[in-house]
C-alpha cells in the first residue's frame, strides 16, 4: 500500500502551494487565514503518517533527529522569553516550521529509503501540463500593464509567479534530459518542450528578480551535469541549446516581449537591490548588539519586524557568529552531499530542483526556518549519511 500511496503524497507536497494558490487565484478566494491554516495542517498530517509508514520497517535510528528538533523548537520558543511584545508573524512562521518544514524533513528522509523512485517522477509531466499554463495565464495578463502581478490577494503576485515558473523550469528539464523513465510519446515530449520553454518566458518578463536568478542557476546547473553525467549526445545537446536560445530570441521578439516592464525590471539591472541591501544593514546592526550568541531563533520579527531576506544575514542576526558558523556549515555540508549524490544517482537531480528553489528563496525572498526546501534537503541529507552508515556496516558484516 505504502508503495503507492508514498509517490502521491510526495508529489503533492512538492506542488501543494502552486495547486493552493492557483486555485485560489482562479476562484476569487483569499489564500490566507484559516482556510490556509487547515489546509498545510491536513498535507502535513498526512505527510507525517506517511513518512512513518515508509520508514517503519526501514531500522532508521530516529532518535538524534526526534532530539535536534525538539532542541530546535524550545531554542525557537525561548525567544519570546526576552521580549515583551511577540510580533504575530513569528507564530505564524513557527506554525509553517511545524506544518510544513517537518514534514518535509521526514519525506526527505523517507525518500532516499524508498526503492521505487521512478513511481514518484511519472506524476511530475502531468502537474506541470495541468499547472504551468494557469500560472503563466496569472503573469501574462498583468505582466505588461504593470511590470510586475498586483494581484496580492490572490497570493499569485510577481514574486511568487517567478519562482514558480523558475521551479517548474528546472522540473521540466529534469524530466526531458535527464530522467530515464520518461513516458515514450512523442506529443508528450513535444507539449513539455513547449512548456518549458514557456515556463522561461513567463519567468523572465514577470518582473521577480530572484526568480530570474533561479533561472539562470537552473539552466547552469542543467548545463552542466548534462555535459558532465552525458545523459545525451553532447553534440545533439549543444544543438537543442543553440536552438533554444534563437527560439527564445524570436519568441521575444515577435510578441514585444522586450517591451514588458516585467523584462525590463529583472534585467536593468539585475543586480540593483537597493531595498534588500538596506534591510540587510538594518538588520545587521542587531547583530552588532549581540555578535556572539545572536538575538535568538526567530527574532527578526521581535526587533526589526519582519526577516531579512537573506539567510546567511538572518543567521548573524539571530544565532550569532557561533550560530553563523554551525549553520553555514551544516547548509554547505547538506548542498555538498547531495551533488555528490547526483552523479551517482540521477533522482537526486530532481531533490536539487527543490533545493536550489528553497535556496534562491532563502538568499533573496524567504525566511530560512519555515522555507521547507532547506528541510527536506535536511531530511535526504541526513538519509544518505544513514543509509551510506548501513551499507558500510553491512559489507562490514558481511
Amino acid at each position: 500500500m505504502i508503495q503507492r500511496i508514498f509517490p502521491i503524497v510526495f508529489i503533492l507536497f512538492i506542488f501543494c502551494d502552486p495547486i493552493y494558490l492557483t486555485t485560489c487565484n482562479f476562484s476569487g478566494v483569499s489564500p490566507f487565514g484559516s482556510i490556509y491554516r487547515i489546509y498545510v495542517g491536513t498535507v502535513g498530517i498526512i505527510s507525517m503518517v506517511t513518512s512513518y509508514f515508509a520508514l517503519r520497517n526501514k531500522c532508521v535510528n530516529l532518535l538524534p533527529l526526534f532530539f535536534s528538533l525538539i532542541g530546535f523548537a524550545i531554542l525557537f520558543f525561548a525567544t519570546t522569553i526576552f521580549y515583551i511584545r511577540i510580533n504575530p508573524f513569528y507564530y505564524s512562521h513557527m506554525i509553517r516550521w511545524g506544518a510544513s518544514c517537518i514534514p518535509a524533513l521526514f519525506l526527505g528522509l523517507s525518500f532516499v529509503y524508498f526503492e521505487d523512485k521512478k513511481s514518484i517522477i511519472k506524476y511530475l509531466p502531468i502537474l506541470l501540463m495541468i499547472i504551468t499554463p494557469f500560472v503563466a495565464f496569472a503573469s501574462l495578463r498583468g505582466a505588461k500593464k504593470y511590470g510586475q502581478y498586483v494581484d496580492e490577494e490572490s497570493g499569485l503576485n510577481y514574486q511568487v509567479i517567478s519562482y514558480y515558473m523558475a521551479y517548474f523550469f528546472s522540473l521540466s528539464a529534469y524530466y526531458i534530459f535527464i530522467s530515464k523513465d520518461k513516458i515514450s510519446s512523442k506529443l508528450l515530449s513535444f507539449v513539455l518542450y513547449v512548456i518549458l520553454a514557456s515556463e522561461g518566458i513567463v519567468c523572465s518578463v514577470s518582473g521577480g528578480r530572484g526568480g530570474f536568478v533561479l533561472l539562470i542557476i537552473n539552466i547552469i546547473f542543467f548545463v552542466y551535469m548534462i555535459y558532465k553525467r552525458g545523459n545525451i549526445n553532447k553534440g545533439l545537446f549543444t544543438t537543442i541549446l543553440i536552438v533554444s536560445c534563437l527560439l527564445f530570441v524570436a519568441i521575444a521578439t515577435y510578441f514585444d516581449l522586450w517591451s514588458y516592464q516585467g523584462f525590463y525590471r529583472v534585467t536593468h539591472p539585475l543586480a540593483q537591490q537597493a531595498g534588500r541591501t538596506n534591510d540587510w544593514q538594518v538588520v545587521l546592526t542587531y547583530f552588532y548588539k549581540s555578535p556572539i550568541i545572536g538575538n535568538g531563533l526567530g527574532s527578526d520579527f521581535m526587533t526589526w519586524g519582519f526577516y531579512s531576506h537573506n539567510i546567511f544575514v538572518d543567521f548573524l542576526a539571530e544565532t550569532g557568529v557561533l550560530g553563523f558558523v554551525l549553520f553555514t556549515t551544516l547548509l554547505f555540508w547538506i548542498v555538498r552531499t547531495i551533488l555528490k549524490q547526483c552523479f551517482i544517482d540521477e533522482y537526486y537531480i530532481f531533490i536539487m530542483c527543490i533545493g536550489f528553489y528553497g535556496l534562491v528563496m532563502v538568499l533573496f525572498s524567504g525566511y530560512w526556518i519555515s522555507m521547507y526546501q532547506i528541510w527536506m534537503l535536511m531530511g535526504v541529507a541526513y538519509g544518505l549519511r544513514l543509509w551510506n552508515k548501513q551499507r558500510v556496516d553491512s559489507f562490514i558484516a558481511e
